[in-house]
């Protein structure tokens, strides 16, 4: 919610009309402020599912969290699940941009990178998993 109400100062560089945290350029011309709340929201979204995951196969399966390993199968799963409930995300995004055309939510390149940003988001946070079990 910040990141459409917090104002910027004027000479910070943004990537639209509002100066607003949303469209802050962490490294201009490559990484916004929004990217990296969506790779981190999805990052997170990755590890929440994989959390239920483990629970649900150990409580229907071996009854001991420790018997679940995040397989590359579970995590591509993890991954995929977070990858939908980011595309939801957009899909509420664009119903905001249409209803209230004020949002500042973007157009399609904004989605396709909001897209990338959370699949980058969600691989990381498959990768930490794997790594750290």
């Amino acid at each position: 919610m910040a990141g459409g109400l917090v104002s910027v100062p004027v000479n910070w560089a943004t990537g639209g009309e509002s100066k607003v945290l949303y469209n802050l350029w962490l490294i201009e011309g490559k990484i916004k402020f929004d990217h990296v709340v969506h790779a981190y929201g999805f990052g997170t979204t990755t590890w929440l599912i994989w959390q239920i995951l483990r629970r649900t196969i150990a409580r229907k399966f071996t009854r001991d969290l420790a018997d679940v390993s995040p397989t590359s199968g579970l995590l591509f799963l993890c991954t995929i699940g977070s990858m939908g409930l980011g595309a939801v995300n957009e899909v509420v995004e664009f119903l905001a941009m249409v209803l209230v055309p004020e949002t500042n939510v973007g157009g399609y390149v904004n989605t396709a990178l909001d897209l990338v940003s959370n699949l980058i988001g969600a691989v990381m946070a498959a990768v930490l998993i794997h790594s750290f079990r």
